[in-house]
């Protein structure tokens, strides 16, 4: 009997340590914060600016807390910066409205999500991309962005998302489309696959609008904290690199200086040569059978600058005893939305015809004065797409067009 009560008691103790090691595992602390639980906090404050939390609307100011599934909210005149606690730096701008809906800084379990309802929020990820590349996830009514550790802006309402990459170490990805360094993608109503083209330079200056202040620079006009000259609020942020618990520090008004951001530049591993250029060329008409015209320039799909712009033509309209001809080169101008428009050409030409009792009329054309232009988006035009121009060339001294026309060309990356 008492090595039977021997075995009992050593077959107790077996179990007994199983239901400990049970217990210490589910009383294990999890780094899944829950809903309502802090994730960073607020460290510039401009305009109205909220967080809706649960039935209620928090008016935001600089250095309070942010929960997860908070919505944040920014009025016409909003602006509002925040510190997540894996040291992602988010900026929101004017009318808009962001869900924070999942925060996790555990490892290679990190992750982030959030879901942007309207407006624009431009991102520098933390340490949740560094350990789980594939952890961050924004969702807008439109698309689904993943982010692979960049530096990125999304701006979304219920008819279109449009994803703006400036820095990235690896592609971002929108509803499953890599979009790489410098490039944009634009997802509409009705269309899930994302149109990507080379950023201009006016997406490059609207982003300045949500840029958070490198070295040196003031955060949101004032280094010392508190009341800026625009009227923003912002905190005290250490002026040295992100560490894990800068959010924190900030928090309890440790540091002294702007906020920085240490920035890394990148350059992505995907062959993109020339695609930042290209060149139209094409030919042109005046409605004449007997003129035979052509034309060209290059642009730059990043800048919209326009150079080496040349068109030429020639007609014999032996009918009507006319000559006309034209070689002019060195053209320049710029591509935007709205399309484009090239001047300051040089060159030469004249238009020859009848004058009274059989004499003719010389009339030297002005290069400077011509122009060639067209309503095409050159910068989002895919390659191979298809340029209208029209054109006209004047005489010396101005007045009507000696020679006008059209032409078609076409876009190669």
């Amino acid at each position: 009997m008492q090595a039977v009560r021997g075995k009992l008691s050593v077959s107790s103790l077996i179990l007994l340590l199983i239901l400990v090691s049970l217990l210490s595992l589910s009383s294990a602390p999890s780094y899944a914060a829950q809903s309502g639980e802090r994730i960073g906090i607020a460290i510039g404050v401009s305009g109205s600016v909220s967080a809706l939390r649960g039935q209620s609307n928090v008016a935001l100011s600089v250095k309070d807390e942010v929960f997860l599934s908070d919505t944040l909210i920014t009025g016409a005149d909003g602006k509002a910066q925040i510190l997540l606690d894996d040291d992602s730096s988010i900026t929101f701008g004017p009318n808009t409205s962001c869900e924070l809906s999942e925060f996790a800084d555990a490892g290679k379990d990190s992750r982030f999500g959030a879901r942007l309802g309207h407006g624009v929020m431009r991102v520098i990820t933390g340490a949740i991309t560094e350990s789980n590349p594939s952890g961050f996830e924004i969702s807008t009514p439109l698309a689904t962005v993943g982010i692979r550790g960049t530096i990125f802006t999304l701006e979304a309402d219920d008819t279109h998302t449009t994803l703006r990459v400036a820095n990235a170490d690896r592609p971002v990805l929108i509803n499953g489309v890599a979009v790489p360094e410098s490039y944009k993608a634009t997802v509409t109503l009705g269309a899930e696959q994302p149109v990507v083209t080379p950023m201009t330079q006016e997406d490059r200056e609207s982003d300045l609008d949500l840029s958070l202040p490198t070295s040196g620079e003031k955060a949101w006009g004032d280094s010392e904290g508190g009341e800026s000259e625009s009227g923003a609020n912002v905190a005290n942020v250490p002026a040295n690199s992100f560490s894990a618990n800068s959010a924190r520090s900030v928090a309890e008004g440790l540091g002294s200086e702007a906020l920085m951001t240490d920035i890394t530049e990148h350059s992505i591993q995907i062959p993109i040569e020339n695609i930042a250029t290209g060149s139209v060329s094409g030919s042109l008409n005046t409605g004449s059978a007997s003129f035979f015209g052509n034309f060209g320039f290059a642009v730059d799909l990043r800048s919209g600058n326009i150079t080496d712009g040349a068109m030429k033509g020639r007609d014999a309209s032996v009918a009507i005893g006319t000559t006309q001809a034209f070689d002019f080169t060195g053209g320049t101008g710029t591509a935007s939305a709205s399309g484009f428009n090239i001047t300051n050409f040089s060159g030469s030409g004249v238009v020859i015809s009848p004058g009274a009792g059989g004499s003719t009329v010389t009339t030297p054309l002005d290069a400077s004065a011509s122009h060639m232009s067209g309503a095409s988006d050159l910068i989002a035009m895919p390659d191979g797409g298809t340029v209208p121009v029209n054109f006209e060339v004047y005489g010396k001294g101005g007045g009507v067009p000696e020679i006008s026309g059209g032409g078609t060309g076409s876009l190669k990356r």
